[in-house]
C-alpha cells in the first residue's frame, strides 16, 4: 500500500509510482474487503510492479498545445537482470510541464460573458470601491470617481458605479509541475518455490499555483469589522472615515509553491503451497508534503 496524499489524507497520489515501474494494472470491481481490509470495500486497483525485466532501457520524450502553455518533457531509465539466484530492477523517472494560464483558452479566458448572461466577476477590484457606512462591512459600495480603465488595469470591468474585477486574468487552469521518482527491487530465490524480495520507493512531486491578488475587505477580516480608512489618513481624499473594499493587485497574483515527498520500503517473502499462493510482507510508507506562500499574500 501507500499512504495517502497529505494534504488531503483519503487519497493516494498515483504520480508517484514511476510509469516504467508498473508491468500491468489489475482492477477488482467487486468488494475485496476480506482479502484487502475494510477499505477494500468497493473494490481494489492494484498495481503490478515489474519483477522480471532483464536489458536496459531509455526513454525520451515531450509535446506542447497549440493553445500555449502545458508543454512537457519527459525522461525515463530503467535496468534489470539476474545474477544467479538474484535479481534486481531500478528505474528513475523525471516529468515537468509548464503552465496554462486562463486567459490562454477561450474556454477559460474570461469570467464576463455578458451576451451570454455569464457573470462571474468580483465585486472586489481594483482599484477598488468605498462606502460611507461603517456599520457593516456589506454596505452598499461604489467606484464612482475612481479610475476604472480596464488598459490601465487589466481585470477592471467597470459596472455602472462599480469596478468588478475578472479574477481568472491572473489565474491559472494547470499550474507548473514536476516529478521524480525511482523504484528499486531485488529478488532472492530460495528454492521451493520460495522467492524473497525486498522494494523501495522514493518520490517527489513540485507544483507552483498562481490564483488572482489578495481581496481586501470587512467580509474577510478575523473579526468581520470593516477595513476603514480614517479622514486623517494622507491618502484619504473624501475628507471623511470611509470603508473599501479593495484587491492588492500591485503585489501581484498569489502564488505557492507545493513540494509533496513519499516513501515504501517493503521486504517479504513469497511462496506456493500446493494451489495456494502465499505472501508475507512488513513495510512502511510515508508522505510528506509543505506549502509555501511564496508572493502575493
Amino acid at each position: 500500500r501507500l499512504a495517502p496524499y497529505a494534504f488531503s489524507g483519503s487519497a493516494v497520489d498515483l504520480n508517484s509510482i514511476p510509469l516504467a515501474a508498473i508491468d500491468r494494472v489489475e482492477i477488482l470491481r467487486d468488494g475485496a474487503s476480506a482479502q484487502y481490509g475494510a477499505d477494500a470495500i468497493a473494490g481494489v486497483v492494484n498495481f503490478v510492479l515489474r519483477s522480471d525485466f532483464a536489458g536496459a532501457e531509455a526513454r525520451v520524450g515531450g509535446g506542447w498545445t497549440q493553445g500555449g502553455g502545458g508543454s512537457e518533457g519527459a525522461a525515463t531509465i530503467s535496468a534489470g537482470g539476474r545474477a544467479g539466484k538474484l535479481g534486481w530492477f531500478a528505474t528513475l523517472d523525471y516529468r515537468a510541464n509548464t503552465a496554462i494560464d486562463a486567459t490562454q483558452r477561450d474556454f477559460s479566458r474570461t469570467a464576463y460573458l455578458p451576451d451570454k448572461g455569464i457573470d462571474y466577476t468580483s465585486a472586489v477590484g481594483f482599484p477598488g470601491a468605498y462606502a460611507f457606512d461603517l456599520s457593516t462591512p456589506y454596505a452598499e459600495f461604489s467606484a464612482a470617481g475612481l479610475d476604472c480603465d480596464p488598459a490601465r488595469y487589466p481585470g477592471a470591468i467597470p459596472q455602472g458605479d462599480l469596478c468588478n474585477y475578472d479574477y481568472v486574468v491572473d489565474s491559472v487552469i494547470v499550474p507548473k509541475s514536476s516529478k521524480a521518482s525511482g523504484f528499486g527491487r531485488l529478488t532472492l530465490d530460495l528454492g521451493d518455490d520460495a522467492l524473497a524480495y525486498a522494494e523501495l520507493l522514493l518520490t517527489r512531486n513540485d507544483y507552483t499555483y498562481r490564483t488572482s491578488p489578495t481581496p481586501v475587505w470587512g467580509g474577510y477580516s478575523p473579526t468581520g469589522e470593516p477595513f476603514v480608512l480614517r479622514a486623517t489618513s494622507p491618502y484619504n481624499t473624501f475628507g471623511a472615515d470611509v470603508q473599501f473594499w479593495w484587491r492588492t493587485s500591485q503585489l501581484g497574483p498569489r502564488a505557492s509553491d507545493v513540494e509533496a515527498a513519499g516513501d515504501r520500503a517493503v521486504v517479504g517473502v513469497a511462496w506456493q503451497a500446493g494451489a495456494w499462493e502465499l505472501d508475507a510482507a512488513a513495510g512502511t510508507s510515508g508522505s510528506r508534503t509543505r506549502q509555501y506562500f511564496t508572493d502575493g499574500y
